[in-house]
C-alpha cells in the first residue's frame, strides 16, 4: 500500500552523507530543514534514526525514478520520517521546552497515584491540592550536587510553607544508596520537613523529562509548570548570585510572570535502568 508525497525534485538535501530530496513543502513550513540537520547533529541516537529513515527513502528512489513532481512512497517510510521528525524536532517546533525534551512551560504537570515516603505513607499527587504552588524536586542520596542542595531545599521550605508552598521531593535511583531504606536513614539525619517519595518505577521521572538530580519544577495553581531547571546559578551552593527557583516563586505569589522560566539542570544524571532489547536467535531469523 502507497501514500503519496509531493516533492520538489529540482533541488537536493545532504543530510548524514546521504542524498535525497527536499522535504515536502507542508514539512517546510513547519520545520526547517536546517533544524533537521541541527537535530541530526545533535545526537548519534537522532542521527541515527535520520539516517536509517533517509537511507530507506534513498534506496526507494533509486529504485523508482522520478517521472513527476509526484513521488509515491510507502506509507511506513512516510511515518518513519513523519515521526523522525515529530521526535527530534519538537524544541525546534516550540512543543517542548529548551532543555527539556518532554515538557514545555505552560504544561500540564504529570501527576502520579500514589509513591512510597519515607514517612511509611504512600502519597498521591491530589495530597498537595490545597497548596498554592509545588515544588517538584527530582534529586537523590548518592548525587553530591543532591547532597549539597538539600540545605537549600529545606531553606526554601522554611521561607515559603507558610505561604502555601510546598516542596516534594522525588528519587527514581535503583542503585542501593537511593533505595527507599536509604532516603529514610537520609531524611531523618537530615530532619526533612518537605516529603520525600520514591517512584521504583521511574515512570514519573520519565514523564517530567527530569535529566539531572537536583532538578527543579514549580507547579502553579492550576498545576502547571512556570518554571524548571536549576536552583540557582550555584551547583554547590557557594556563590549564589541567581536565585531562579526563589525568584519564580516570589513572582507567582504576587501575581507575577517569571522572568526566567527555564535554565540547564546541573547536576548527575537520573539513574534510568537501560531495557535491553531481545535478540532473535539466527535459527528463528532464518525461519
Amino acid at each position: 500500500m502507497y501514500g503519496e508525497l509531493r516533492f520538489s525534485c529540482r533541488k537536493w538535501k545532504l543530510v548524514a552523507g546521504i542524498r535525497i530530496h527536499s522535504v515536502p513543502r507542508a514539512a517546510k513550513s513547519s520545520f526547517a530543514v536546517a533544524n533537521a540537520h541541527q537535530v541530526a547533529a545533535d545526537s548519534s541516537f537522532a542521527k541515527c534514526c535520520f539516517t536509517r529513515t533517509l537511507q530507506r527513502l534513498s534506496l526507494h528512489a533509486k529504485k523508482r525514478p522520478v517521472m513527476s513532481s509526484k513521488v509515491r512512497f510507502p506509507l511506513q517510510i512516510q511515518r518513519s520520517l513523519g515521526m523522525a521528525l515529530v521526535i527530534f524536532g519538537l524544541p525546534y517546533l516550540g512543543l517542548c521546552g529548551e532543555y527539556n525534551q518532554v515538557l514545555s512551560i505552560g504544561d500540564p504537570a504529570p501527576q502520579w497515584e500514589a509513591l512510597p515516603g519515607v514517612d511509611g505513607k504512600d502519597h498521591p499527587f491530589s495530597d498537595w491540592e490545597k497548596n498554592h504552588l509545588v515544588v517538584v524536586v527530582f534529586t537523590c542520596n548518592s548525587c553530591p550536587y543532591a547532597v549539597d542542595a538539600e540545605d537549600r531545599l529545606i531553606a526554601l521550605h522554611e521561607k515559603y510553607a507558610s505561604q502555601g508552598v510546598a516542596v516534594v521531593a522525588i528519587n527514581v535511583n535503583k542503585v542501593e544508596e537511593d533505595m527507599l531504606p536509604a532516603m529514610k536513614d537520609r531524611a531523618k539525619e537530615k530532619a526533612f520537613p518537605f516529603a520525600y517519595l520514591y517512584d521504583e518505577s521511574q515512570q514519573i521521572a520519565k514523564r517530567f523529562g527530569a535529566m539531572a538530580t537536583p532538578e527543579c519544577y514549580l507547579l502553579d495553581r492550576e498545576r502547571r509548570v512556570r518554571y524548571m531547571g536549576s536552583i540557582d546559578d550555584s551547583p554547590d551552593g557557594r556563590t549564589i548570585q541567581k536565585k531562579y527557583l526563589e525568584s519564580s516563586i516570589t513572582a507567582l505569589l504576587n501575581d507575577q510572570t517569571p522572568k526566567i522560566t527555564e535554565t540547564v539542570p546541573i547536576g548527575c544524571r537520573v539513574r534510568y535502568e537501560r531495557v535491553r532489547g531481545s535478540r532473535r536467535s539466527r535459527s528463528s531469523e532464518k525461519d
